[in-house]
This record gives C-alpha cells, structure tokens and sequence, in this order.
C-alpha cells in the first residue's frame, strides 16, 4: 500500500509538470468559463476548477515565482479581455467571474502578487470601475491600497475620476454609492488611512455637462444625507470636498438650490456638513444671493402657513448661515430678519396663525439663542397682527430677561454710550485689565483692587472685568502672566465655572481659526511660519493676483468672495476684531479734522489695503473692459467692522486735505476709486461728520465723497490742480465702472466742481461745443469733458451762479494760474456765454446770486472761519481773496440794467430787495445784523441810485418814496444806526442815490420828500451836512432845515425856524449845539431859549430835543466803543442848559413824556430806547441839585423817576437768563446808586405828592423801594 501511494503521488507530479508545460490556459478558462455559466454555486464552480486541475497549477507551491505567474496568468487573461474598448460582450462575463473567483482563492492562500497587480490595473486604463469595486468587495485589492501605491504618480486621480464619471454614463450607481459610502465610512473611522487621493479636482477632467451634473449630483446626495448623527470628529476630507466648490460648476444657481431643496426632503440629512455647502455656495457663486433669498422665503412661508417646525428650522438655519458669510455676500442677520418678518406689506408671518407660530418658535429658542440674535429680534420686532400685541410683549420679557442672565446689555442705535461711548468704556476695561495683569507679575499675587471688586462689586466683577480678561484668543504654549493670573482666579473660586468654560471653548476655537482657513488652504509648513499681519498681506496678494487673471478667470482657483472670506479673517485675526460685536454700523463717522488719531496698527493694516487697491486698479485699468466689482464687494466685506471703516475714513481725508499736493497720479487713481464706491454703497457704509469749526457739518446725510469734495480747496494753483486731478479721477472711473450712471452714483458736488474746475484750467475748453472741431489731444480733462456722457450729466447737474461764486470768491489773486487779463476773459465767458447764453440765465439773478455770495462770504470770514481750516493746511476763507474782482463784476453787471416794469406797488428796487431776500433766510436778531452790516459794506461800493431805482436818473412810479423810506427806517436804522443817526457812509450813499435818480428841476423837491417820510434820513443828513453838502442841490430854500444846518444857524434863523413838526427844529438844534465845531453850542441854544415867543411850541420842541440828548448819550455811554468822552460832556452841558430853562418848570413835561416821540423813535431800536430809562435815571442821580428845587418837587417828576427805575429792574431781571449787550448794561453795583437816590427822593418829597404815586409802581420798583415809601407815609 506504501508503494502504491507513492507511485500515485509520483504520477500525479508528473502530470502536473506535463500540464504545466502543454496545457493552454486561456482555453482552460474559456472552457471553466462555460461551465460557470451553467453553474450557479461557487462552491460547485470551485470543485469543477479543482477537476479540470486549473487551480492546484495556479497554486502550486514548488513552482518557481509562483506569486508573479499566477498573477501574471490572470491580470494577462483580464488584459485580453479588456483589450479592445474597455467593454466586453455577455458571453464573456462568465469569465470575468471565474477570474474574481479565481484571484479570491489566490488572495486567501497567499499567492496574489499585489503589486503585480497594480502594476497590470494602472496599465489598463479602459478597465471599468465596478471590476475594480468587485476587487475591493470581494476583498481582493482594496482601492486604498491602489491609492496609496500610486500615491507618487500625479495622474492618479485624474484616471480614477475618469473611471467613475464612465460609470455614470453607464448608470453604474450602484458601484458609485459604495465607493463614496466606503470613502466616507473611513473618513469618519479612528483608523489613518487617508483617502485625500480619492476626492480630487473634478474640473481636470474634460465631460460632457450632463455627465458631470450627473456624478455632482449623485455624490452631493451622498455625501449630505450620509449619517446625519455623527459621534466622532469629522474628518478633513469631507470639508476638503466641499470646500473647493467643485461640485457646483456645472450647474446654475436654480438647479443648486432644487438639488439642496430635494437633499432637505430626505429624511437624513447631515446638517453640519450641508450648511458648510451653504456657505461654499453662497461665497463661490455671489449671484446665489437674491435666488437664496426667495428659496428661504419660500421655505419659511411653507412653514410659518403650515405651522410645520421641520420646515421652518430649515428655512431659519439656512438663512442664518448665509448671513454669517459677510455683508459682501449677503444681507446680515439684523437687516434680513428686518426685511423678512418686521415690514407689515411682506412679512412672512402677517397672518395671526403663522405670527402665533412664529413666536412659538422664537420662544422655544430663547433658552439656546445667542445674545446677538436675541437683540436683533428685540431691536427689529416682527410686524404684529391685530389682536397679537400680547404674544410680542411676552417674548420680549422673556427675551431680555434672557440677556440679563447672559450678562448682556441691550445696545439701542443712537443712545448714549452705544457706540463712542462704548468704544471709550471698551478700551478702558481693556486698560484695567492690562494694569491688573502687570500688578500681577510684578508681585505675583492677585491684585488686592481685584479682590474687592469680586466681593463689594460684583456687577462690575462679573459684567465687565471678567469678560474683558477671558475675551477668548489663541493660547501660547508656555502660560504668559494673564494665564497664570486667570488659573489664580480660578483656584481661589473667583471665575464661575460656566463663564471659565466658555472661555475655554471660545480660545480652542480662537486657535484652530488661526491653523485653520475657512475656504481656502493656508495651513502649509511656510504660512504657519508667518505673522497675522503678513498672512494678510498675502491675502491681498492672492486678491492682486485674480484680478491679475481676470481673462483667464477660469484657471484660477479661488473666486473674489472666496478670497475676501479669507481676507475678514485675516482681519479680524490682526485686529482681534468680531463681526458681531455690535449689532448696528455707526450712522455717522467723525472725522477729526484738526488732529486725526489713528492707531498705528489700524493704519498699517489700512495702508496695506490701499496698495493693494492702487496697484489692482492700475492692472485694471491696463486692460481692456475692466472689471472694478472686486472694489465694490472689498468694501462691502469690510463695512462690517466699524473701526475699519473709521480708520479708513479718517486716512482718506488725511491722504486729501493734508497730503494730497504731493500725491502722485495713482494715488489720486485709488483714492477716487474709493469714493466713487463709497458713495455707490451710501446706504450700507456711513455717513461722516467733520469736527472742526469751520466744517461743523449737521447734515449727517452727507456721504465721505461728498464731504471730501467739497471741502477740497480752490484758493491757490496747487489747490485747484489738485482738485481737478481727483474729479478728474473720480469722473473717469465712474464712467470705467457703469455702463448706465444711476443717480444715486451721480454726486452733483462732484459735477459741479468738475465743470468749475475744467473750464478755468483748461481755456480751450470754455470755447468748446458740440459742433465743434476741437482736438482733444491726450489731455483726459478735454477729453471727459467732450464726452457725451458727461454732457448729459452736466445737462442734469449744472453749474450755479451761487455755486460759482462760492468758488470763484476763494481764490487768491496772487496765486491764481489767471492773469489779470486772462481772468477778466474768464468772467467775461462765465457770464455771457456759459450763464446768459448755456444756462438761459437773466442778468438780474446773476447779478442778485454774486451779491448774495459775497455778503454770505464776508459773514463767514468775520465769524473766525478763517483760523478754522489751519487742520486743513489751508483757508477756504481767507481775507485774501478775491471779492473786489466779484463787486466790480457786480458794479459791471448793474449797468446793464434796464428799466423793468414791476407788477404791483409794492415790490423794492433790485438792491433792496437783495436784502430782503438775505434776511428771509434767519429770525436771529443778531444773525439779521450782521447780515444787514455786511450787505450795506458791499452796497457802498455800488452806485447809490440802487437803493431807489434799478436805472440811472428814474426814480420809478410803481415805487414810492415812502416804501423805501419805510425799508431803511424798519431794516436799516435798527441795525446800524449809530444812536440817532445812520453811519457817515451810509449817510452818504442813501444821498448820492437820492439825487442820482432825481431830475434836476425836482431834486429838492423830492429830498424834502423823502426827508419828511423819513426821519432818520434827515437827521443823518443833518449830522453829517459837512460831508453831504456837495452832493445835494445847489440852490436850496431858505427854510430848509438842511440849509440852516449847513449855512449855520444865527440868532435870526432860529427865530425864523418854525415849522408843524417839532422834531425838525430840534434836529437842527441838535446837529449845531453837538456837532458844529465852529460855533459856541451853548450860546445857540441860550439864544434859542432866550428869543422863543410861542412857549407850547417851544417846549414841543425841546421835549424832542433832550429825548435826542438822553437817547444819544444812552448810545455812548452803552454801545459805543471807543466812546468818545467830550460828545459826553458836550450832551451832558446841553442837557444842564435846557433842563434849568424857566428854573426849570417844565422840566418834567420835557423829561417824562409817555413815549418818545413817534419821529425820534424811528430813528432808534428799541433796546436804545429802553436805556435811556436807565440814562435818565442816573443822569438825574448825579445831579440832585435839580431837586432842591421847590417848584419840580412834584408827583410828576417822582412818577417818572420811579417808571425809569423799575424798568430798570426789569432789564437786571432779563440779564439775569441771558447774555445780551442790552441785558449786560444793567450790573447789581449800577443798582446800587440808583437805589440809594430813590430812596432819598421818596424821603424828601412831600407825602402830599408821595400818595398821588401809583401803589402798583412802587411795588414794581422792589421791596427796598416800596418799604421805604411804607415807613415814610405812616410816619
């Protein structure tokens, strides 16, 4: 029996070795092959294997190499299989079958030669994929392994992908989903198997559209409804896949958005991965926005109507995502909630069921929303049904019961300490922080002010210190002084456990921002090496370089929004900033314009956007149809943070007030970029504001464009070349930015100052026309300003007559780039040709809008403007100027003037009327002086035949003399009236005018005429006879009392002087006693006194006479500064003179009269007439003599003292709350003197007299007064 088995064992080697070496293996398996599809049991088909000796010679140990052959055997069989086109017919699949059958049992005895084959797989690229999947299940060749062998060939992946994008042209999903499911299976595993390799660039291979939304579609469905409840860490390769945004090329925003709509209909959804796909699509396709928007309202209306919570979480979740990725991406949180629930015409919930369901489910949320959604919601409440109030009302208690027990405050826009003020209380918890941090290194022990605070101030402790010292941030590997005091805090139990993990989890989260990009890689071995500031720096880079690449736009790998996610980062990382920190972007940006302080760091970082800015416009600007949305979104990306925008602000302004002469071209190229943006995004950035007392602008609606603009001066040639250098700018980026300029782009200041700006520098330009043939050269002002476009703006936005005289009166004769010569043309054009010839102006509103500019002009320069714009480096008003060049503008234009009838009587003359045009703008009294001074300034330097007619000797009918006389009783006098008289100019001027429209045969006729209508006319006339003498006619009559004044008044004129008003013998009087040098004043009046024959009349006329002595010494002694003491003396001599006249007897009917007569006070504003109360009062205190005397110890003269001296405690009463030059006269040590003469005349006058006084009067006069009447009348 021994013998027999070996000889068998010896024949059965034998046959082997013959089969070996003849049998023909390929058709040994077409034969197994047959049999194999009549057999549907392995194990059968292994057995039939076995009998036709197929596998022992495939698995024969002895034979040499034996792993390489009989792999080789097999993958050669395979290779012929798959030889022709990849594909194989069914009758040969029997036979792929049996080869995986047979490669099974040669991979579980050991003798598969796995790198054979992958040698045999990678040189068989038409291979399907399923044979490769069937490899992998059956457990043959995994694809990890094929993967990590081919890990150094760099088309790996590419064939790979291939491979499975064939698949799904052969709808092979099947074999698709178990490759993904497997991939992200070992993503999510413990093990380190990385399958990076596996989900590569789908755009490096070139498919049909259909195919690859087909492979996008499948893989987006798998990968975001895979495992909604994930335990462990996700892994990076899952975020690698979306974060690219690969999967999104072939489709649009609408298939996007129906294939998300379909993964939220699965009832598995992994929503941790999904919102990462919202963010990856809202910042790789920007026009996702507005489709989003109207897919999340559709998705919140469905719920809000259905009262369905699944649906309107979606809704919610989704939406909030998309407002996490930045106001360049899409609306943030406060303006969306505002848009979608709070406007009652398309609030969501505007129903009384979707509003109780609403906050039903805002309620819910309460306990698990954040303090900054919890304020948007209160800040911008939902709109309220009727009947629904309650349902607001609770969710608010609720809501801010929630934020107290966060510790935060509500933050309303606009209160106090909101956004300065907080900044302010901001950084000086920061400061206390920093000083207890350095009390604790240097001692080593906690601060003992600590220590109190968290035990006797633990609002402040637990609201303010604590959260300033655990603000979260990357922790550094050994423990820095803060750390050390924190972990001090923290064993002596003075952090709650709650608030120190947050802190916690917030610095972990701080720390994987820093290592980790949101969107694009950054985290290699170079960038880790770098500071935050240089990550930035090679962000903007990044951003340089895209649009470096706008033609090839395709083959850059990073979008614009992906780019500038990064760049906020960057920014938040270098600032140690929070897009969230406040709810609200400051309405309004202060600049202070004397000294901008700008944080050296904020400025760095500023700095390096605008050369980023410069140099990305300049490669715009190289080719052609540029693209300058990228500036837009920059800005929209950085509106988020204030302090960006603050700094920004304040660094453009100190780039063009300050710096901007010697700015180069691209400089001036950026910052009018940004302008133009700025003013493009007004309703998303603020407003600004300067600080500074020459530009305290209250209009917060001005944008930073505008603002920049207008202040730009024109004063001096460097100036003005640098202004028109910025329009210049301005005007041609805006015309490079927008096809179509909408108005909010078009900023008129901006128009303006261009036309201004081109026409004045550039001559040829104000000969220009639309027919004509001017060279435009290279000069790029000719060339904008030619443009049509720019014609049709200027059309829309044109240059005033005021606007011009704005600029024209700044400009500094001796540094303007005009000639004297040239200028005068230059006025000429601007009148004639551009403003009576383009703009269809008449010469009475040019004429009108000069002289309302010069006046306004002449008002600021007195009010100190000039030394308010020393920030600025230069004075936009400056008494260097050029007004003269303007009045003899306006004296030019005058004469051109033609007679024009007036509808109706009652219209002034041009000049006039100018002035009442100016006061119709202010009811301030003080305001309406000044004006009328500085119009009458520049009114005497016109011809005075103005103030009565537009034309040279008319005087018009439809003007009577009484209505201008009533204009400079009632506008003139009040103002200007130096006591009782007009200014010796205006004096002069009213009287040259006067006689310049009268004929010759009438002058005196109508001077007298005006005289009697106009008191204060006549009374100046007479004051200043000596320097108006030569201007009136020649012959006048005896009997005018302007003769008498200038021929000088002798004994026998005054007896001859009689007339019905009073008031003109006394003016006469007046203007002799007082003002003739060559005569003895009080021998006139004593022979006046001395001659008079009609006593009534007499004493009319000297009633009149010392109310004009009192009310011009009232004048000097309170208004006029320097005040001149020997007219003080003189009046008061004259009033000595007249009062003892008769011994006096009539000296109460000419000192206390009712009222001033109605002539004289036409002649005084009331404040004047009110002093001469308190002149009065003194006057007669300083000299009692007169009451020695019996026959004036009358009721009469008491009644009247005392009437002066209550009004005069009136007047310290009113100075008392305010601070007025007529309420300043009256002083408590002034009472005192007028209190002690009061007293003394109650106590020498008869009680016969004293109780004729009015008990009311002597109550008005005090209790010191009335007491003493009391005592003496009981006495």
């Amino acid at each position: 029996m021994y013998d027999m088995a070996g000889s068998q064992d010896l024949l059965k080697e034998t046959v082997f070795q013959l089969l070996l070496h003849n049998q023909n293996l390929d058709k040994t398996l077409s034969e197994v092959s047959s049999f194999r599809q009549a057999c549907k049991d392995d194990n059968v088909l292994l057995t039939g294997l076995a009998e036709f000796g197929c596998l022992p010679i495939l698995k024969s140990h002895d034979l040499p190499d034996g792993q390489f052959h009989s792999t080789e055997i097999c993958m050669e069989r395979v290779v012929s299989l798959y030889s022709d086109s990849g594909k194989i017919s069914e009758d040969k699949t029997a036979e792929v079958q049996s080869l995986l059958l047979m490669m099974k049992q040669l991979k579980d005895t050991g003798k598969l030669n796995v790198s054979r084959l992958n040698d045999k797989l990678h040189g068989l690229p038409r291979i399907p994929l399923h044979f490769m999947w069937t490899l992998h299940q059956e457990g043959i060749f995994s694809i990890e392994q094929y993967f990590c062998i081919q890990k150094d060939r760099a088309v790996t992946g590419e064939i790979f992908v291939s491979k499975m994008c064939q698949a799904c042209e052969n709808r092979q999903y099947d074999v698709i989903s178990g490759i993904i499911e497997d991939a992200v299976k070992k993503g999510n595993s413990d093990d380190n198997v990385k399958n990076e390799k596996l989900f590569i660039s789908l755009s490096s291979v070139q498919l049909d559209v259909c195919t690859m939304k087909s492979v996008c579609t499948h893989v987006l469905t798998i990968i975001l409804g895979h495992k909604p409840v994930l335990k462990g860490k996700i892994k990076k390769v899952l975020l690698n896949l979306l974060k690219d945004g690969q999967f999104l090329l072939p489709f649009e925003v609408s298939e996007v958005l129906l294939l998300l709509r379909q993964i939220l209909e699965q009832q598995e959804v992994n929503w941790q991965l999904l919102l990462s796909f919202v963010s990856v699509l809202m910042v790789c396709m920007p026009e996702t926005a507005k489709l989003f928007l109207e897919f999340t309202d559709g998705l919140l209306q469905e719920g809000l109507d259905s009262c369905e919570m699944e649906t309107t979480i979606m809704g919610i979740l989704l939406s909030r995502q998309a407002c996490f990725q930045g106001p360049h991406v899409f609306l943030s949180y406060s303006d969306w909630f505002q848009r979608t629930f709070s406007e009652g015409s398309r609030s969501l919930a505007s129903t009384r069921k979707s509003f109780t369901f609403l906050m039903k489910f805002l309620t819910d949320l309460v306990p698990y929303e954040s303090a900054h959604h919890i304020k948007v919601h209160i800040l911008h409440p939902p709109f309220v049904p009727s009947k629904c109030r309650q349902l607001l009302t609770d969710y608010i208690v609720l809501a801010k019961t929630r934020l107290e027990d966060l510790k935060e405050s509500l933050d309303i826009p606009g209160s106090e300490g909101d956004s300065t003020s907080g900044n302010e209380k901001g950084k000086q918890m920061i400061s206390e922080v920093e000083n207890a941090v350095k009390l604790f290194e240097t001692s080593g022990k906690v601060p003992t002010s600590i220590l109190e605070a968290s035990i006797f101030r633990k609002p402040y402790y637990i609201g303010q210190f604590l959260p300033a010292l655990l603000h979260p941030r990357p922790l550094p590997d050994m423990p820095d002084s803060k750390m050390r005091l924190i972990a001090s805090l923290k064993r002596a139990d003075k952090i709650p456990i709650s608030i120190y993990t947050t802190y916690e989890k917030g610095c972990k989260r701080e720390a994987s921002q820093l290592l980790e990009g949101v969107f694009i890689d950054s985290d290699t071995d170079d960038e880790m090496e770098l500071s935050p500031f240089e990550l930035l720096v090679n962000t903007l880079q990044l951003l340089k370089s895209r649009v470096k690449s706008r033609e090839n736009a395709d083959s850059f790998k990073h979008t614009v929004p992906e780019i500038l996610s990064q760049l906020c980062g960057r920014v938040e990382t270098v600032l140690s900033l929070s897009p969230h920190v406040s709810l609200h972007t400051p309405e309004c940006v202060t600049i202070a314009t004397d000294n901008p302080k700008l944080e050296s760091l904020h400025l760095k970082v500023i700095d390096a956007l605008l050369n980023i800015v410069n140099e990305n416009l300049q490669i715009c600007y190289s080719q052609q149809n540029p693209d300058f949305s990228w500036l837009t979104t920059l800005l929209q990306s950085l509106s988020q943070y204030s302090v960006v925008i603050e700094t920004l602000y304040n660094r453009i302004f100190i780039l063009t007030i300050k710096q901007g002469i010697h700015l180069e071209n691209h400089h001036v190229d950026c910052v009018a970029a940004i302008l133009i943006e700025v003013q493009s995004l007004w309703q998303q950035l603020p407003c600004v504001q300067m600080k500074c007392q020459g530009h305290n602008n209250d209009d917060v609606n001005t944008t930073l464009t505008a603002c920049i603009i207008d202040i730009l001066p024109v004063r001096t040639n460097s100036w003005m070349n640098l202004s028109l250098r910025l329009t210049t700018c301005c005007m041609k980026y805006m015309f490079s930015r927008y096809d179509k300029l909408e108005r909010t782009v078009l900023i008129p200041i901006l128009i303006k100052k261009f036309i201004y700006l081109s026409t004045r520098q550039n001559v040829q330009l104000c000969y220009y026309d639309k027919g004509s043939n001017l060279s435009r050269e290279d000069n790029i002002v000719s060339a904008l300003y030619m443009s049509e476009n720019f014609q049709q703006i200027a059309n829309i936005y044109p240059l005033t007559v005021s606007e011009w005289v704005d600029l024209e009166i700044s400009v500094c004769p001796e540094d303007d780039c005009l000639t004297h010569y040239q200028r005068y043309e230059y006025l000429s054009w601007m009148v004639y040709s551009y403003f009576l010839g383009i703009k269809q102006e008449d010469i009475y509103s040019i004429a009108s809008a000069v002289v309302q500019g010069i006046v306004k002009y002449d008002i600021r320069l007195s009010q100190g403007s000039e030394d308010s714009c020393e920030c600025c480096e230069q004075n936009t008003v400056s008494p260097i100027n050029s007004r003269t060049v303007l009045v003899n503008l306006v004296q030019e234009l005058t004469l051109r003037f033609s007679h024009q009838t007036k509808d109706g009587g009652d219209m002034l003359p041009w000049l006039p009327q100018q002035l009442m045009n100016l006061l119709s703008g202010t009811a301030d009294e003080i305001q309406q002086q000044c004006i009328v001074q500085h119009f009458l300034r520049l009114g005497v330097c016109l011809p005075g035949y103005l103030m009565f007619s537009d034309t040279l000797n008319t005087i018009t009918p439809q003007i009577p003399l009484n209505l201008i006389a009533q204009f400079i009783t009632k506008i003139i006098a009040p103002h200007l009236c130096e006591g009782l008289f007009l200014p010796a100019s205006i004096t002069v001027f009213l009287c040259q005018g006067i006689c310049q429209v009268c004929k010759t045969d009438k002058s005196e006729e109508t001077l007298s005429e005006m005289c009697n209508v106009c008191p204060v006319f006549m009374l100046s006339l007479m004051r200043y006879a000596h320097l108006v003498k030569h201007l009136l006619p020649k012959k006048l009559r005896a009997d005018n009392p302007l003769q008498l004044v200038i021929g000088g008044a002798r004994v026998e004129t005054c007896n001859s002087l009689h007339t019905e008003k009073p008031w003109q013998e006394a003016g006469v009087l007046f203007s002799i006693a007082v003002y003739q040098t060559n005569s003895d004043e009080g021998s006139i009046l004593k022979d006046y006194l001395d001659t008079g024959s009609d006593i009534v009349h007499q004493v009319k006329v000297l009633t009149c006479f010392v109310q004009m002595l009192f009310l011009q010494l009232a004048y000097i002694e309170h208004f006029e500064v320097p005040k001149v003491n020997c007219e003080r003396e003189k009046l008061k001599d004259l009033l000595s003179v007249v009062l003892h006249w008769r011994e006096g007897r009539y000296l109460t009917k000419m000192c206390f009269v009712d009222r001033v007569d109605e002539a004289i006070a036409s002649c005084v504003n009331t404040k004047l007439e009110r002093l001469m109360n308190v002149t009065i009062v003194r006057y007669f205190a300083a000299h009692q003599k007169f009451i020695e005397k019996g026959d004036i110890l009358e009721d009469i003269f008491l009644t009247g003292i005392l009437k002066s001296y209550s009004n005069c405690l009136e007047m310290l009463e009113e100075g008392r709350g305010h601070n007025d030059i007529e309420n300043n006269q009256m002083q408590s040590h002034d009472m005192q003197s007028l209190d002690l003469f009061a007293v003394q005349l109650i106590q020498s006058i008869a009680k016969v007299h004293l109780r004729k006084v009015d008990k009311d009067l002597l109550l008005r006069c005090g209790p010191v007064i009335a007491d003493c009447a009391i005592q003496m009348l009981s006495s």
